[in-house]
Order: structure tokens, then sequence, then C-alpha cells
């Protein structure tokens, strides 16, 4: 719910008298008197239908008071809003009916202790409970030069309240919702009034103030003014087709003659241009919109349909995309994917920042296969050294540079990185910079990539887009699939809760990770895995020089600010290797497209597995820049070893692995 509606309803809050009634009401009960199906059911229901149902919240004398109607009717489909004052320094984290988390529910816990509960798509009667907990952190909104949209008091910040409980950095407000200011289009907030802070994107995460609040100021950008732009007006928007202005930072404005701009054609924008805002009602970019530009920042937001590495043409100098959030994350809930916890690792990265730290990374060979709590035990108990040991790997087919660029400032003196790549992924070694693959069936993968930075964009300011391939192009295909999934109804809040560190996940009784950021769900026990030939095995694309250069100059980058750099091969299925390496056509048809695609036309080049370990170990020695820890025949195991796939390691072999490593670094230390 949004702040205006918060203070619309607070406006209208009952008086003594009426609550009194309330009470009496509350004490009746509220009547199933329509559907009531089992929690968890779907009711289904005409979407003409008429029929009142009745919400009521349960009344907690300890916890809070209801200051609105309770309970209330409401016609099917429609939403139950609420408004509490809370008692101490408590919010409202969760809200269930018959034992089971309430779908489609908005919890704002906002400022002045009250909180706001929003039942959405009502379908039935229902008497729903909430659960409290003492808030651990506040954010206070302020306008900076704005207004409220309810035009409230803008000396008075809008505040949100949080437990930290599934999230150890909270998402912040998306803002367009609850402040505007004419002729400014909102582009983040910042620490700092004068935008000298540290910079927070629109819904994405922000390190917060245990036990305290922290002060965030809207940033504005000035709209360029219309005369500046050639444009052309249609029935329902306008298209900017030109930029005749001489600002070398271009503000696209929200409107012009009374319509949205919602595109910006081919050709707009040429010549001396640093950075460019659009606004959220832009959502289209045409191909070559900019060219011969010297833009190095594009700000957007995450509603844009059509956008792409094309739109901006001989812009060598572009770098950068910011982008602010205003659809809610659908990449939660049922729509669950395992990697979607990639935000949440990349916090803990964050709130180690000045910590020596101890990173391992790769795809999910080493999220697997690595134990990094047990790396920082031994490393502690046998050198007496304090190292925070994070496992950052996730997957094999995500964009490994883009991943580099977001590790990398928060890598520093003293710090450890491992690498540890799976020896068939082109993306870890290097050899693949697009995020647009063009082989097999690993377009979901991609996809799955942009779903982890959904719930904090500001992961994607951090890469360098002249260090990977079709940034936006991807971000274009990913909005087309998400376009195709349902709204989620659950806000950032209740979204993390189904996707967090520590708690409950959607229909798993555990989180996917743990606090150094292992895989933490259990893995099949030695033997139970019976047949190889579930996993791509490529192992051409270690022996790629062009690769080499590009990951040692990123080991390089790392060393120069401090940083020790090693490397060790992922574990490997040697049963999968023999016949992918001897005779392909023997794989289980399930074995994968790779098998039979052979990607980029790479030939196979050897005759058995000995050979091909003996090139790997020969080209990893002479080409990686970086202490190799283990050599790959030391890392070679067979099927009963592994768990899901030919580099997941059982839980038996994590910690024969992770102390082989232990004892290299150790040793090397």
């Amino acid at each position: 719910m949004t702040g205006k509606t918060l203070r619309k309803i607070l406006k209208g809050a009952v008086t003594a008298a009426l609550a009194a009634v309330l009470i009496i009401l509350c004490a009746s009960g509220c009547s199933d008197n329509a559907v009531t199906p089992p929690p968890g059911g779907d009711p289904g229901g005409d979407p003409t239908d008429t029929t009142l149902y009745t919400v009521m919240i349960t009344e907690s004398s300890e916890e809070y008071e209801i200051l609105s109607e309770n309970p209330v009717d409401v016609e099917s489909g429609g939403s139950a809003g609420f408004v509490l004052r809370m008692k101490g320094d408590l919010c409202v984290t969760a809200a269930t009916y018959r034992g089971e988390a309430v779908a489609g529910v908005d919890i704002n816990n906002g400022a002045d202790g009250t909180t706001t509960v929003t039942i959405n798509d009502v379908r039935w009667s229902q008497r729903v409970s909430l659960t409290c907990e003492v808030t651990e952190a506040r954010i206070a909104y302020h306008v900076n030069g704005g207004k409220y949209t309810d035009m409230s008091d803008p000396a008075v910040p809008y505040t949100t309240a949080f437990t930290l409980k599934n999230r150890l950095r909270p998402n912040t407000e998306t803002g367009t919702d609850i402040m505007s200011r004419k002729g400014y289009i909102l582009t983040g907030w910042n620490t700092e009034p004068d935008g000298s802070g540290e910079r927070i994107g629109l819904g994405s995460r922000v390190t917060p103030v245990r036990g305290g609040t922290l002060d965030l100021y809207a940033q504005w950008a000035k709209a360029s003014p219309v005369s500046d732009f050639e444009y052309r007006v249609y029935s329902d928007s306008v298209t900017i087709t030109g930029y005749i202005g001489s600002d070398r930072q271009v503000v696209v404005p929200v409107g012009i003659e009374g319509r949205p701009v919602e595109k910006i054609g081919a050709h707009a924008f040429t010549g001396d241009i640093d950075s460019v805002v659009l606004p959220e009602s832009v959502l289209a970019v045409e191909e070559e919109a900019f060219v011969d530009c010297d833009v190095r920042e594009l700000y957007m937001f995450d509603n844009i349909n059509y956008i792409s590495d094309g739109c901006f043409l001989r812009c060598p100098e572009f770098s950068t995309v910011h982008v602010n959030a205003i659809v809610p994350p659908r990449f939660g809930g049922s729509n669950l994917y395992s990697e979607v916890n990639f935000a949440d690792k990349y916090d803990l990265l964050i709130l180690n920042k000045d910590k020596k730290k101890l990173l391992v990374y790769g795809g999910s060979g080493a999220y697997m296969s690595v134990d990094t709590v047990q790396l920082e035990e031994e490393i502690r108990e046998r050198t007496g050294e304090e190292y925070v040991c994070l496992n950052m790997a996730v997957n094999g087919w995500f964009n490994g540079a883009a991943q580099f660029d977001m590790m990398m400032p928060y890598i520093g003196e003293d710090d450890i990185f491992i690498h540890a790549p799976e020896s068939s992924s082109a993306c870890e070694m290097m050899y693949e910079l697009s995020m647009t693959p063009s082989f097999g069936d690993f377009d979901y993968n991609r996809i799955r990539l942009y779903a982890c930075m959904e719930s904090n964009w500001d992961l994607m300011g951090l890469i360098d887009f002249r260090h990977v391939e079709d940034l936006l192009t991807g971000f274009e295909e990913f909005n087309a699939e998400r376009a195709t999934m349902e709204a989620n109804s659950l806000g950032y809040e209740d979204y993390a809760t189904k996707i967090n560190l520590f708690g409950t996940i959607y229909r798993r009784d555990t989180g996917w990770i743990d606090d150094r950021g292992n895989f933490a769900l259990p893995q099949l026990p030695r033997g139970d895995r019976l047949d190889a030939g579930e996993a791509d095995i490529i192992p051409e694309f270690v022996l790629d020089e062009d690769a080499h250069d590009i990951l040692n100059a990123r080991f390089d980058e790392m060393r120069a600010k401090g940083a020790d750099v090693y490397f060790v091969p992922a574990p490997v299925n040697t049963d999968t290797l023999r016949l992918r390496l001897t005779d392909p056509d023997d794989l289980p048809s399930g074995g994968g497209i790779l098998y039979t695609d052979r990607p980029y036309d790479i030939p196979l080049l050897f005759d058995d597995l000995g050979e091909w370990v003996e090139a790997y170990e020969e080209a990893v020695t002479e080409n990686i820049r970086c202490k190799v820890l283990l050599p790959l025949s030391e890392t070679l195991y067979e099927t009963p070893d592994m768990f899901d796939a030919d580099y997941h390691l059982c839980d038996e072999r994590v910690p024969e692995y992770t102390g082989m490593i232990a004892d290299a670094l150790i040793a090397s230390m």
C-alpha cells in the first residue's frame, strides 16, 4: 500500500465511540459464510461475482491497536485494507489464515508506529492473524525538494520499518508512488541530500542502521526543455526523434503536449552527451537510437520492453546502466529458482567489504562442492588468521564477466580469491562473454541471471558494458519472459521470505544458502547416483588463449588491489569424461544438447582421459597467471561420488574436496 493510501486511511480513522462498537464486532468473530477453501486452496471464482466476503484482523491488545474498520465486507476480487497503531517498537512481519501464509497481502510498516495491511484479491471470508516482531531498523525517505503525493508535510519523512530477519539488506521503496516533483525525474536515493554519498537505486537494497534510522534523500534530475527535442506526437504517446540541445546530461521529460513520452526513435541522439535519463514512461528504445555518442551512462526503469545493445551504435565509452525498479518482483514464491539467492550472496560480500575475505568463485561445481565454513574454520585453527570465507559461486552458464565486475569493487588488500570453474564453463573461463549465447537450450539460464538481479538492480549498475556483450539485449528478452508471468503481489519484504538466507523457503524447510553462501540443502549420500552423463563436459574451453588473456587481466586487477589469486579445478565425473572424450554417441539421451551440437565448432582433440587431463593441467599451468592449488588429476571423481550433476559432489565428498583446497591454500599462505 502506498504512503498516499496509508495517510488517506489514517485521516478517516474512527472515533473512540466507533472503536467501542468495533470491539463488539470483533468479539463476534468472522463469519465464514461464503467460500472457505482449505489453506493454500485456489477458490477460482467468476470475475463478475459481486458476493460480499468478510475479512477480519484478529485483535492483539499487547501488540497493536486497529484504527480502521474491522471487520470489513469486500466484493469478490476486491481488497481489504486495515490500519494499525503498533505498541512498542514492533512491526508486522507476516499474515496467516488457518495457519497458512495469506496470498496477495501487502504489509507496510510505516511512519509514526502505524502499519497498513492490505489483503488483495479476496475470494472468501477469512479471519487473518498477524505476526509481530521487534523492529531492527528503519529507513526515512526525504522528499528533498519534492512533495508527497498525498500533500502531507514534506518536512516529515516517510518512514518504513524492518526486522532484518529474512534479508540482511532490505529493499528500498520504489518512490514514484509516494513522492513527485514537477518537471523532474526521480533517479534514485542517496545517503546525502546533495548526492555526494552512496547512491541506491529505486527498489534496490541498502545497508540499514541496526537499532536506528537510515536517512535517504530523493535525487531529482531536471527534465531538459521540450525545445531541445524533436518529436512526433501520436494520439496517445510521443516519440523522441532528435536532440538539438547542448546539455551533457539529457533528461527526457515524462510527457510532451499532454501525452506520455513512450519511445526513443532511431538516430535520435548523436554527438557530445555524457549521460541520459529516461523516465518511467519510456517503454521502447529503437535500434541505433544513440549513434556516434560519447554517452557513458544511462538511467532507466525496469519496465522498458524494447531495448538492445544495438541502440548504442559506435558509442565506445558506453559502460554503465542504472536500473530503477517499478515492476513488482516476479521471480519469487511459486516462480522461485535456486539462483535467486544470488543477490543475497552479494549482500554478504558487501556487508563484509572491510574485513579480510576469502572468496570462492565458479559455477555450480564450486557452489555445491565447496564448504567455506569448513575453509574458514581450518584457516583459523591452523594459521590463527581470521578470514570471512564466502562462496560466491552460482551457475556455470551465468555470465562470468558480469559477475567479476560485480565482485571487483569489494575485493581489497589481503583478500584471497579462489577461482574454481568447471572445465566445461565457457562463461567462467571467459570464452563466452555474451549475455545471449546462441547455442543449445541454455537461454533460460541467462534469463535466470537477470532474475537474480531483479531483487537488487544496483548489481547491474556494477557491470561494465565494455566487458560484457549483449547485456541490454538480454534484458529485453528477460522482460519479455517476465511479461508472461503472473504479477507477484508479494512486496519485496514478503518476497524475501520466500528466498531468504536463513528462514523458510517456498515448499522447502530450509534456506538455499547458509550465512557463508554455501548450498544448504541435503545432497545425495554416496552411491545413490548410478548413471553418468547428466551434465555437459566440454573440456576444450580451458585451452583458448584469448580467454586466458581476459581472465588473466581480471586476476591482475585483483592483485593490483592487494589480493592473492588462486586457481583450482572444480570436481568432475570421470565416467562422463571418458564417454565424452572417446565415444559421445554412447552418452545417455538426457546428457544435454551440447554433446551433439558441438558449439563454437570445437573439434574433439583427445583420444582418452589421460591425454586430456595432461593437456588441461599443462594449459592451466602455462597460461593462467596465478597459483594452481590442485591439479585436475586430484579433483577427479566417479559417478557414485556425485549428487545431481557431474560437477556436484555428494555430501560425503564435499569435506574431502574442501579439505584438499584448505591444505594446499594454507601451504601456499
